[in-house]
């Protein structure tokens, strides 16, 4: 009985720990897709305000990687 009580405890803090690790790589996923959205949606709409200047001045380093194809 005592044995099959630690083993409950055992499981159920093993369960919470695999649970915390799915939710925070969830999260993680979740605010990487969303900042990937934003920056893609800041670079074209920067890019399509300033193209003219962009193409004649060294870019900053969060439009660097777009402005390089132009």
């Amino acid at each position: 009985m005592f044995f099959h009580c630690n083993y409950f405890e055992f499981s159920i803090s093993r369960g919470i720990l695999m649970y915390k690790s799915i939710w925070i790589e969830r999260t993680l996923s979740t605010y990487a897709n969303i900042y990937f959205v934003m920056d893609q949606q800041l670079d074209s709409i920067t890019l399509k305000k300033a193209l003219c200047f962009f193409k004649g001045v060294v870019c900053p380093f969060p439009l660097q990687r777009n402005v390089t194809h132009l």
